[in-house]
C-alpha cells in the first residue's frame, strides 16, 4: 500500500490476506490500503515487527482503514505498531468463521508512534474483540515488560470488550499512557 521507499500511498484493497495457518508477517510496513492491513483468517499465524498504518518512520500515518482484523484462533499479533488507521486490531467471527479462540497480542504500540512516545491516533479503537473467547493482550509475572502493549492515543477505546467477549484477560499493558 506504499511506494519504493515507504513514503505515499499507493492503495490495495488489503495489504495481506492470511487464508492459510503457521504463516509468519514479519518486518513489513503495511499501510495505505482502503480495507485492511492484514486479514487473518486462519490459524496459527504470526504477525510480528510491522509498521501497520504507519509510514517507514513509524511517526506519520499513512493509514489503512482497519490495521488487522483476526477471525482465526491462535494466532499471535507481536511488537508491531499499528496507529493511524481508522481502526487497529479488531478479533471477532468474519464471514462466517467460527468463534476465534486463544489469540495473544503482545508488545505492540497501538495509536502511537513506533517509539511509544507521541500519539498517532486510531481514529476509533485501539483494540476491540467482539464474539471471542480466550484472547490474551499483555502479560503476566517476570513477562511484562516484553509482553506489554502501550495503547494510547486512540480516538475512541484503548480497548473494546464488545458483545459475546468471554474469558479474555488484559493484563500488564500500558493504556492510555507512554
Amino acid at each position: 500500500g506504499t511506494n519504493a521507499v515507504g513514503t505515499t500511498t499507493v492503495a490495495n484493497s488489503t495489504g495481506v490476506s492470511v487464508e492459510g495457518r503457521e504463516n509468519t508477517i514479519s518486518s513489513n510496513i503495511i499501510s495505505g490500503n482502503t480495507v485492511v492491513g492484514i486479514d487473518v483468517i486462519d490459524n496459527l499465524n504470526t504477525i510480528s515487527q510491522n509498521k501497520i498504518g504507519p509510514d517507514i518512520t513509524g511517526n506519520t500515518a499513512l493509514a489503512n482503514f482497519g490495521g488487522i482484523t483476526v477471525s482465526g484462533s491462535q494466532n499471535q499479533i507481536l511488537q508491531n505498531t499499528v496507529s493511524g488507521n481508522t481502526f487497529g486490531i479488531v478479533i471477532a467471527p468474519f464471514q462466517e468463521s467460527g468463534t476465534p479462540i486463544g489469540n495473544l497480542v503482545k508488545g505492540n504500540f497501538i495509536g502511537t508512534n513506533s517509539s511509544g512516545n507521541a500519539a498517532l491516533q486510531n481514529t476509533l479503537d485501539g483494540i476491540v474483540i467482539s464474539n471471542a473467547r480466550t484472547t490474551i493482550i499483555g502479560g503476566l509475572g517476570p513477562n511484562i515488560p516484553t509482553d506489554r502493549n502501550i495503547i494510547s492515543g486512540n480516538g475512541r477505546h484503548g480497548i473494546s470488550l464488545a458483545a459475546g467477549a468471554t474469558q479474555n484477560r488484559i493484563s500488564g499493558n500500558y493504556i492510555g499512557t507512554g
